[in-house]
């Protein structure tokens, strides 16, 4: 039985209620194993270890130290079931490592230690084999949902029958996880070597703003009032001829875009008045253009209390 509210900040009436839901269900013939595999239980782990279940399960692949605390805290007849194997991603396990904490526990709890992914399954393909077109050093360092099943197979085998009898499984592991670290399809020199170069005054500006705003302006050589749509303009023919010629044009041109906008808005362009307007009001019917238009050939809304549109000059 999944509970996911055992990883998030429980008050003492949330306590109260989680207590006597199970304390209902306790009355059943049927041993619940209850997970918690969103996170570490943290503050939840005494009165999750408390519940009257037949046992836990947590997802050990985050926070191995929590592990540890709920044990010391889990009363002696409950199972632990441990999800030592991720199951929101589609990599291999380092299982030498997984191992290496792993041991001590499993000597500590003996069968009441279980094993299992640290979630469902469902969040990762089915099987590694049935992919034909994949790169195959790539493939080498995944592991889907019955690879990670036959991860889980190993680990039990190496505890339960040392790790003598899964020393081909265990090198082979190391090897794909060796070629996945030092690969140069992971770690690029030319990236180490600009992450090694950075220093403090790449943080520093090299001049003051006056002088950035003029190299500003002069490459990107904006009109003094630009203006855009929060929106897009309609993909009509018209729009995409006068977007056309506004880039055949050049940049200095303004677009002739008066005739398409009256036709899809006749309230927004019935009125031309000798103002220059900062406009910004939603272009429909959406699409994907985007129109800057200069001062000069904006189009003024009707009146200043337009919302969204203010005055800034008088149009020569």
């Amino acid at each position: 039985m999944d509970e996911p509210i055992l990883v998030t900040e429980l008050d003492a009436h949330s306590q109260h209620a989680l207590n006597t839901a199970y304390h209902q269900l306790k009355n059943s013939k049927v041993k619940i194993l209850l997970a918690s595999d969103w996170g570490p239980l943290q503050d939840n782990k005494n009165p999750a270890a408390n519940l009257p279940v037949a046992g836990l399960h947590v997802d050990a692949t985050q926070d191995v130290g929590d592990v540890q605390q709920l044990i010391g805290l889990l009363p002696a007849h409950k199972v632990l079931s441990l999800g030592v194997i991720s199951g929101r991603n589609i990599w291999k396990t380092d299982l030498t490592a997984t191992l290496d904490w792993l041991k001590p526990l499993a000597e500590r709890l003996g069968e009441r230690l279980w094993l299992a992914p640290s979630c469902s399954l469902l969040h990762v393909p089915v099987d590694l084999d049935s992919e034909e077109k994949l790169d195959p050093e790539v493939k080498n360092w995944l592991a889907f949902a019955k690879q990670k099943l036959q991860e889980l197979q190993v680990l039990g085998q190496a505890l339960n029958q040392r790790r003598a009898s899964v020393q081909a499984e265990l090198a082979a592991n190391a090897a794909a996880l060796a070629q996945r670290r030092n690969s140069p399809r992971v770690h690029r020199p030319e990236v180490q070597a600009a992450v090694a170069a950075i220093t403090a005054a790449l943080g520093q500006r090299q001049s003051p703003y006056a002088a950035r705003g003029e190299q500003q302006a002069a490459h990107l050589r904006r009109p003094a009032y630009p203006t855009t749509t929060i929106g897009s303009f309609p993909q009509t023919p018209h729009i995409r001829r006068a977007r056309s010629d506004f880039k055949a044009a050049g940049a200095s041109a303004p677009p002739s875009t008066s005739r398409p906008c009256r036709q899809k808005s006749p309230a927004a362009c019935a009125s031309r008045k000798p103002w220059a307007w900062t406009c910004w009001c939603m272009a429909r019917p959406t699409a994907t253009t985007w129109s800057n238009t200069s001062v000069s050939s904006s189009m003024a809304m009707p009146s200043a209390s337009t919302a969204g549109c203010s005055p800034t000059a008088r149009a020569a």
